[in-house]
């Protein structure tokens, strides 16, 4: 229902009840109606440039001087209340920087580091000493890590901090100083290099959106690690592009989720529209697909895991894994990956460091640090 439009003669009776009664309450009771319409109905009057009639000022109730007072003071009120003030949007600074080459005819050589899960539950170094020694040896134009390059067991939520178990985590900082000895370790000078965030890097952000009064802190810390060494990283679940090929440390389905399962490169590969290179699952595996087209094929490379040789993490002790612990040398080429070569992490230790190699089958758990030391 359209709201009714006041006579003037209402809004100039308005006014003069308000000078007679010498209150809004009592002037709406002399009205006949609530104290909300009065209200409604003097402001309207007030805008709208309506000041008390000649016969209202002779009435014994307040002078003219005082009521034009009031008069001129409410119109400043209703106009600072109708100011539009714009507040300017807080804008926070990504703390990565991205790259997305076209595949084309230039050859691209790339050193592809699979999960490495640094941790000062794992204090050796030796295997960053040992692919740093093969990144220098190799020269590759760059480096990608894909994610979960350190566990962050201090944000494992997994493990409440009430329990015996939680309270054996890590600090965030004993966290960030292993990673910047493991990152001090590598010593990479000349290629690019970069990281794709994974899920493990993802509990800092979750941390911080669940806990705001620290909100930047613990990323610029993660950031100043990275940057002290010369590396980029872009975010979880981001494809970071190089000639092409893809890079990401889980690929995504349509609702946001990691493909899982044994043959979730399969699944991948069906859905993609370009090669991927993936991490995650710490089981090395390629698979080609094949296409329609001139590409008549596409691939998905799982890189396994760049842990400790035959390492497996407590979740996983009692389980088949399958996982495979070494990097990569690839050549992206034509849009493309034209060719992938696997490094056991045994063999860096071989040719790049004085341990002796081990049976694969022979796995050390987290407490195994005279393992670790050799």
């Amino acid at each position: 229902m359209a709201a009714r439009t006041l006579t003037p003669e209402k809004l100039q009776q308005t006014v003069d009840l308000f000078v007679i009664h010498g209150s809004k309450t009592a002037a709406a009771r002399a009205a006949k109606i609530p104290n909300t319409t009065y209200n409604s109905r003097y402001y309207e009057a007030v805008m709208r440039g309506y000041t008390p009639s000649p016969g209202a000022l002779t009435q014994d109730s307040v002078s003219s001087n005082d009521l034009r007072a009031q008069i001129e003071n409410l119109k400043e009120q209703l106009a600072s209340r109708q100011t539009h003030v714009e507040i300017a949007p807080v804008v926070i600074k990504p703390h990565y920087t991205v790259r997305t080459d076209q595949g084309s005819n230039e050859k691209i050589r790339i050193c592809a580091i699979g999960d490495a899960h640094d941790s000062p539950k794992i204090p050796n170094k030796q295997r960053f000493e040992w692919i740093g020694a093969h990144i220098k040896a190799t020269k590759p134009d760059i480096v990608v890590q894909i994610g979960d390059f350190l566990t962050l067991d201090s944000l494992n939520n997994h493990e409440p901090n009430e329990t015996f178990a939680g309270r054996l985590k890590p600090t965030f900082q004993a966290d960030i100083s292993s990673f910047i000895e493991a990152l001090g370790a590598m010593d990479i000078k000349g290629p690019e290099l970069h990281c794709t965030l994974g899920n493990h890097e993802q509990r800092l952000f979750a941390y911080e959106n669940n806990h705001p009064e620290v909100y930047g802190m613990m990323q610029l810390e993660l950031q100043g690690a990275f940057e002290k060494f010369g590396w980029t990283f872009s975010p979880y679940k981001f494809i970071q592009k190089y000639g092409g090929v893809g890079f990401t440390h889980s690929a995504t389905n349509s609702m946001g989720k990691a493909y899982g399962g044994k043959n979730s490169e399969n699944s991948i590969a069906n859905d993609a529209l370009f090669d991927l290179v993936i991490g995650h699952s710490h089981r090395r595996r390629l698979v080609r697909v094949p296409k329609i087209g001139d590409d008549n094929n596409l691939a998905v490379l799982n890189l396994g895991c760049a842990l400790p040789d035959g390492y497996v993490e407590s979740y996983a002790r009692h389980s088949s894994t399958g996982w495979s612990f070494g990097i990569y040398d690839l050549t992206i080429q034509h849009g493309g990956l034209q060719s992938e070569s696997f490094i056991p992490m045994a063999e860096l230790g071989e040719v790049y460091g004085k341990v002796a190699r081990r049976p694969l089958k022979k796995r050390l758990k987290p407490s195994d640090n005279n393992l670790m030391d050799n």
